[in-house]
């Protein structure tokens, strides 16, 4: 019993294995450790050295798996004596006696199926990804030291920012790090409201800005719906001598009021009350600090009735660091800022996503009144995993052009940044990115073209956000996309992919490892074809080195010659005939191995 266990360790099955695992340990360490070695490439930043030796050791160990499977199943035949000649079995006792390495084949293709549909992707993708943003990293660094020479300390903290987002540990980050915050800090960059706050004395009794006493209710969870609703909260504000509120609620009931001259008449009323009401605030003596509030005050929301909401959320910013606990300031900042936020994003958006990095981006999508919009991204940072309504998407060197049924050339736009975001069954994408609080700094899209558009600053696109991420996660490589990727490539030509590019790539994704299953039967046919009957000779010992790199060479072949078809097939038959004459094809060819394998029982 014994006996027969230890005989298990040295079959030709055993063999197989231990080869197999021993050759495959081999070609991962040597690349893992050594990524340059046999003309690998180097990490592309010092920030993924460890992974990148990871993930290129796990890529040639996929390479070379099935040079190495191959010749797993040949080697035991052309190494090890066989103690079976002169015998002839029946075929049931031939697959009796070959049921081990039958078994084996079958693993082996299951294994390798998996690991080329399922992780090889991933692990493309992955490494596509940290050439990108290692890219990414120094055309940013670049402009950083350029931005640095000009002595652009806004835009320079912004890159900064962003090289740092890649590689936290930069050795060159670290040496301009204090350089670029004490310059930011200088211009004011860097300080939040509550450190302005804090800088600011505290208000004396008699400030004119602190007459209301009391906490004022939100007024955007109040919006009136019609005139008379707003004429209502107007009067309730001056009950509460908020004649702020008054004035704002009250120029919404006019534009609601439309032809009701009755809400009109009350509107205007409420608006000449409560702008008495204000002027008699107005300081005569008094501190010269107080008279710069009010006129502030004023100012801010003369300036949002009057539309402007951007200017206007600037000037409330600027209020509330002279008078933080005004209810009236507060609220009006909030609605503001939320105008701006429709109509722009800040800057500072861009530096704290976290997601997923893109660059080189091409997208042709359907646009509403004309025929296309082409969008590229030089670098485009999308969310990950499930797709929430308040996600959104950042592009750095936004170029787009839009055409005509005709193709003809309509217009073209350029943004140094834009900003995609979820607009109810819409893409928007936002041109004009503004500091949060630098109202003199902002940047704004530059257009050109026939229909003489030239402030426009939101594009809203005619595919839904969720769409949007996805043309975005198929618009690289084929052959980097995960399966789910390419079946829905396959159905996007609306999208400007070309469908027959991802139906290719998904039947020669199906058809190699599917293939490879009758390959591993006839390479078993043939080994034992050619098994070894006597002592074998000194070539023998030079099998386990010179088999893999022949049926490497081997497999490169059958893969082009899959590649081809797979080509022909995608510009002849969709996607459903393609892949049952694949997946037929591969049954029945390792069927005919196996009664190839019987005729050669003896």
């Amino acid at each position: 019993m014994a006996n027969s266990k230890y005989e298990k360790w040295k079959s030709k099955t055993a063999i197989s294995i231990y080869y197999l695992f021993g050759l495959s340990l081999l070609t991962f360490i040597l690349r893992a450790v050594f990524p340059q070695s046999f003309g690998g490439e180097a990490s592309p930043l010092g920030a993924f050295d460890n992974y990148w030796g990871i993930v290129s050791g796990a890529l040639s160990f996929l390479g070379f798996f099935p040079a190495i499977s191959l010749s797993a199943i040949a080697l035991p035949y052309g190494i090890m004596k066989n103690s079976d000649m002169g015998i002839k079995p029946s075929a049931v006792e031939f697959f009796k006696k070959m049921r081990s390495a039958i078994i084996l084949v079958c693993i082996l293709s299951l294994l390798y199926c998996l690991l080329s549909l399922l992780i090889q992707p991933l692990l493309l993708r992955q490494k596509t990804e940290m050439k990108s943003e290692a890219e990414l990293y120094y055309t940013i660094r670049g402009n950083m030291e350029e931005a640095i020479q000009k002595e652009h300390w806004t835009e320079a903290y912004l890159h900064f920012t962003l090289c740092n987002d890649i590689w936290p540990e930069s050795p060159e980050l670290k040496l301009v790090k204090d350089y670029i915050e004490a310059n930011a800090y200088r211009e004011d960059y860097l300080e939040t409201i509550e450190e302005n706050r804090a800088k600011i004395p505290k208000e004396s009794s008699e400030t004119i800005v602190e007459t209301e006493k009391h906490q004022m209710q939100n007024i955007n969870l109040r919006r009136p719906i019609n005139s008379d609703e707003a004429i209502s909260f107007a009067e309730e504000a001056m009950q509460d001598e908020r004649y702020y509120d008054v004035l704002y609620l009250a120029d919404f009931a006019k534009k609601l009021a439309g032809n009701n001259a009755e809400a009109l008449r009350q509107a205007n009323t409420l608006l000449a009350n409560a702008r008495k009401k204000i002027n008699s605030l107005a300081p005569t003596a008094r501190q010269e600090e107080e008279l710069k509030t009010y006129t502030l005050k004023q100012k801010a929301y003369d300036t949002e009735l009057a539309g402007k909401e951007i200017e206007a959320y600037y000037l409330f910013k600027q209020l509330l660091e002279r008078a933080p606990n005004d209810p009236e300031a507060q609220d009006h900042f909030t609605l503001t800022q939320n105008a701006t936020l429709e109509r722009a994003f800040f800057i500072d958006e861009v530096g704290s996503s976290i997601g997923r990095t893109i660059n080189d981006a091409v997208f042709s999508l359907p646009l509403n009144r004309i025929a296309r919009i082409v969008i590229y991204a030089s670098s485009l940072q999308i969310p990950v995993g499930r797709i929430q309504d308040n996600d959104s998407a950042y592009i750095t060197g936004f170029e787009a052009m839009f055409f005509d049924s005709s193709g003809e050339l309509l217009n073209q736009v350029v943004s140094p940044f834009a900003k995609v975001r979820a607009l109810g069954n819409n893409a928007q994408i936002q041109l004009l990115s503004l500091d949060r609080n630098d109202q003199a700094t902002s940047w704004a899209p530059v257009w050109q073209g026939k229909t003489g558009v030239t402030n426009a600053n939101i594009i809203t696109l005619d595919v839904s956000f969720s769409d949007f991420i996805l043309c975005c996660n198929i618009s690289g490589q084929a052959e980097n996309l995960p399966l789910n990727y390419l079946f829905k490539g396959a159905t996007m030509a609306s999208y400007g992919f070309i469908p027959q590019v991802f139906r290719a790539e998904l039947y020669r994704r199906t058809a190699i490892p599917a293939l490879f299953l009758p390959m591993l039967g006839f390479m078993l046919v043939i080994a034992w074809r050619f098994r070894s009957k006597n002592k074998h000779g000194p070539l023998a010992w030079l099998m386990p080195v010179l088999l893999p790199i022949a049926l490497l060479a081997l497999f490169d072949v059958f893969s082009a010659g899959v590649a081809t078809c797979s080509a022909i097939l995608a510009l002849t038959l969709d996607l459903i005939p393609a892949l049952c004459i694949i997946s037929v094809g591969a049954v029945g060819l390792f069927f005919l191995s196996l009664v190839v394998l019987s005729i050669q029982k003896h």
